[in-house]
């Protein structure tokens, strides 16, 4: 048991290398789909071979870049698992398709060996996009910036006061100054705080909604999907499989 944990976890640290190492950082969130509504599919074997064709072909790129016979390829899909399942990638052109989306895509056995293909998409993660939308929403109306500068005006002013009323000895108006710079601060602080909870909220809210690339602007598929073989209206339908997270 604990060498299938920790295999898995090799695994997982392998693809997020591999994640790291590539423009995409989106391709290895669904791990288990599940397929004819009952089969569920375990990935990993195949995040872990594309993550090493990344690897391989970042090593290769870079090898090029200071020699320059390097050719930039080193996939080998001789030794790819699971054969059925390619990499779909492109921009959606009708998502109001009952059987699935019709999609633009590049389907891919390895990566950077791919072909355009017009596609049905069945079982496509349609959550995902919802909450690509939410968070372009959030990213697009920012927290305005804390302003602060009335209260640490009011601050300074009653601290100056003070400071005259002890200059001439009148203590007692020195200590109502005083008091009144003490409110001023305390009332600072709780706003701070208060702007502190509103930004960590956000952040956690943006968290929720998924790791999309930062250069984002449209939603775009980017996900593994099973070879069926059939057609639907006349274009190969490719299955993306089940998930909690579609």
């Amino acid at each position: 048991m604990k060498t299938r944990i920790a295999t898995f976890a090799i695994v997982v640290f392998v693809a997020q290398c591999a994640i790291a190492q590539t423009p995409t950082n989106f391709l290895f969130r669904n791990r288990f789909p599940i397929l004819n509504d009952s089969l569920r599919c375990d990935l990993a074997p195949l995040y872990a071979w594309w993550a090493n064709q990344l690897d391989a072909k970042t090593n290769v790129q870079s090898a090029g870049d200071n020699d320059a016979g390097g050719s930039g390829d080193a996939t080998n899909s001789s030794n790819r698992p699971m054969a059925p399942w390619v990499h779909i990638t492109g921009e959606i052109l009708n998502k109001d398709e009952p059987q699935g989306w019709v999609v633009n895509a590049v389907v891919e056995t390895a990566p950077g060996k791919g072909v355009p293909r017009k596609i049905i998409l069945i079982h496509p993660p349609r959550k995902e996009l919802e909450r690509f939308g939410q968070k372009i929403n959030l990213l697009n109306s920012p927290l305005p910036q804390p302003d602060y500068s009335a209260l640490e005006a009011e601050i300074k002013t009653q601290n100056n006061r003070a400071f005259v009323a002890d200059t001439i000895g009148d203590w007692d108006l020195e200590d109502t100054y005083l008091a009144a710079a003490a409110d001023a601060k305390q009332r600072l602080a709780a706003q701070k705080e208060r702007d502190q909870s509103l930004a960590d909220q956000r952040v956690q809210a943006l968290a929720a909604l998924g790791d999309f690339p930062a250069d984002w602007q449209m939603y775009r598929v980017d996900l593994f999907a099973f070879n069926s073989g059939r057609q639907i209206k006349g274009l190969p339908a490719f299955d993306a499989g089940l998930s909690f997270s579609n």
